[in-house]
């Protein structure tokens, strides 16, 4: 009998393997913790020793399979050690300190490549300026480049005006933390302030700055500290820009001279191509007609927070109601360039601060002690004693492209809202639903119709005023989707009271109605007011006079279906809705008798999503 000379290998895996890759952890945790590179290079070497070794030994035994994860480790050691040998600070910033800085005068200041700041470079001379674009300088344990010069906009709103210079403050050692005193104009701190010239020698305003703490992920302390500086912007082909920083922003001697041979111009905005466009969209026929309840959607989800329209609306811009809204030019260029012509009273102004902060917003107060800005989703307060300077600003605080999210049916039928003569109903989209369920103590978005209706402690409160028609509280928002509406119900006893789903067209049209009577039996009635026919019943008890039930009615194309706390009462199929259904509050016909609603809350169910965008072009 022969006998085969290959025998059965094993299948357990090397203990070397585990060894391997738990030393690869630990050097990866020591490259976020440690700020030397010995712990972490003596980890993956010992690593990398681990899983050779295994390797050898795994081979030599005649198991080639246990390989594979010696194999692992050993390539992922390997890549932890190079790193940390040849791109120290790319796992932990720190080691780029590990290194001691040339010991020079720490008024000395040393110009060094901007990528090798611990090199011994050479010192700067009194009237020498570095290349922006390769050279940084350092000063003791502080180094300073420029990362970018480009024209730019303020707190990235409108059009290119400012000239933006991104500047990096770095330490070098950790011996300390890195300070930054502030870019301080006036008020006996002007040698805090930048100074940019160009190669005639003419200066350009400085407008403050914004400050951006940096922190790398594996930071423990302050290290880096971003500055955008904001000047005036030089006309285009200027040549030979001069950036003077003065070394006292980080509490130090001297000025960082740095040369910007070149500046990044983003072309402006053509706003009037846009216009153009826009104009054109909305004097061609449309496919579909537009629908001005979709409209007042857009505006209320995109405008009203800011615009008043029909007495809706809040404060920060204009009224719009008495606005040129028949004149679609001014219409389509207010919207699409909002920066080129502001309404009287609503100028916007750039507010800059004795520290350098710039604000740009529409000053509301003005006292001895204080300004009052309304700022892009905020009001600001600035105490005089802070203010540098006020100029001008020539940036709306409503955003540019405004339209670009929304498709041409959408944009057709904002402007028809827009363009109208009175107040026209909303359209519940998932976006709008909250203005059903949040209506406050004037009860927004919701009309009244006979009876006595009020809020308290956030309930609806309804009594009959004259014991003829019941009173009705009627819905502003158009519901032409699938919807779940949920809400709690109290009503006295001896009292009825329904949900009514209207026709939008509110014109008395007859309502189909979930109604109950004063025995708190539900029924689904027809808008003729015979009662419909359940297709399915459920066993929930009657509602509970003086208590409160949770009442629940969801509409899915014909079919009908009503909980009452929890149980259902009934399934009504073939129910002949209207295709846009507004919804409303009926309270009792007898004189005096109240019902009271709560926790109202809408959820639609499209069957297409909304604001689906369209090619900005």
């Amino acid at each position: 009998m022969t006998v085969s000379a290959n025998k059965p290998r094993p299948t357990s895996i090397s203990p070397w393997a585990p060894v391997a890759l738990l030393l690869v952890a630990v050097s990866v945790a020591l490259s976020a913790l440690a700020s030397s590179r010995v712990p972490t290079m003596a980890a993956a070497g010992l690593g990398l020793m681990v899983a050779l070794t295994g390797l050898g030994v795994t081979w030599a035994k005649g198991v080639p399979k246990n390989t594979v994860w010696l194999g692992v480790g050993a390539v992922l050691n390997a890549a932890v050690l190079g790193v940390a040998l040849f791109v120290p600070g790319w796992l932990q910033p720190m080691w780029e300190m590990a290194g001691p800085a040339p010991e020079l005068d720490s008024n000395q200041l040393v110009r060094v490549q901007a990528d090798a700041p611990l090199d011994v470079g050479k010192a700067l001379g009194k009237d020498e300026w570095v290349d922006a674009a390769s050279e940084g300088i350092r000063q003791d344990d502080v180094f300073i480049r420029v990362k970018a010069a480009k024209a730019g906009d303020v707190a990235g709103q409108g059009s290119a005006a400012r000239l933006l210079v991104h500047v990096e403050v770095r330490q070098v050692r950790p011996s300390t933390t890195l300070s930054f005193v502030g870019f301080a104009k006036g008020k006996g701190n002007s040698k805090h302030a930048p100074v940019l010239t160009d190669s005639t020698g003419r200066a350009y305003a400085f407008f403050g700055h914004y400050p951006h703490r940096f922190s790398a992920a594996f930071d423990l302390i302050p290290l880096r500290l971003d500055h955008v500086l904001v000047f005036e912007l030089p006309p285009a082909g200027t040549e030979r820009l001069r950036l003077a920083v003065p070394a006292s922003a980080w509490g130090h001697d001297g000025m960082r001279r740095f040369e910007i041979k070149e500046v990044d111009r983003d072309e402006k905005p053509d706003f009037s191509k846009d216009v153009a466009r826009y104009k054109k969209l909305l004097r061609t026929p449309p496919d579909t007609p537009p629908d001005a309840t979709l409209g007042r959607a857009v505006f209320a989800k995109h405008c009203q927070e800011c615009h008043t329209l029909f007495g809706v609306g809040g404060k920060t811009g204009p009224d719009l109601t008495k606005a040129k809204r028949d004149d679609l030019d001014f219409l389509v260029k207010s919207v699409v360039d909002p920066s080129a012509e502001f309404a009287e009273g609503f100028a916007p102004k750039l507010v800059i601060t004795t520290t350098g902060r710039l604000i740009n917003g529409i000053i509301k107060e003005q006292t001895a002690e204080a300004i009052t800005l309304q700022a892009t989703g905020q009001k600001v307060v600035v105490p005089v004693a802070e203010v540098e300077e006020i100029v001008p600003s020539k940036v709306s605080l409503m955003p540019t492209e405004l339209l670009k999210p929304f498709d041409e049916h959408e944009i057709r039928s904002l402007f028809v809202y827009l363009s109208g003569k009175s107040q026209v109903l909303m359209l519940a989209r998932p976006e709008t639903v909250v203005h059903f369920s949040t209506y406050g103590e004037e009860l927004n978005n919701w009309r009244r119709g006979g009876g006595v209706w009020k809020v308290e402690r956030g309930e609806i409160v309804v009594q009959a005023a004259d014991g003829g028609q019941p009173p009705l509280l009627t819905s502003e928002l158009v519901v032409k989707d699938d919807f779940r509406l949920t809400l709690r119900v109290q009503p006295s006893k001896e009292t009825g009271g329904a949900i009514l789903l209207h026709s939008d067209v509110l014109s008395g049209t007859p309502a189909t109605r979930i109604q109950w009577k004063a025995d708190g039996q539900l029924a689904v009635m027809a808008g003729d007011g015979s009662p419909l026919k359940a297709s399915k019943l459920g066993s929930a008890s009657p509602l509970q006079a003086d208590d409160w039930n949770q009442l629940e009615i969801v509409v899915f194309g014909e079919q009908v279906v009503v909980r009452l706390n929890g149980k259902d009462v009934g399934s009504w199929t073939g129910v002949k809705l209207p295709e846009r259904r507004v919804i409303a509050l009926q309270g009792s016909s007898v004189l005096g008798q109240e019902v009271r609603f709560a926790n109202l809350d809408l959820q639609v169910m499209p069957a297409e999503p909304v604001n689906k965008g369209q090619d900005g072009g």
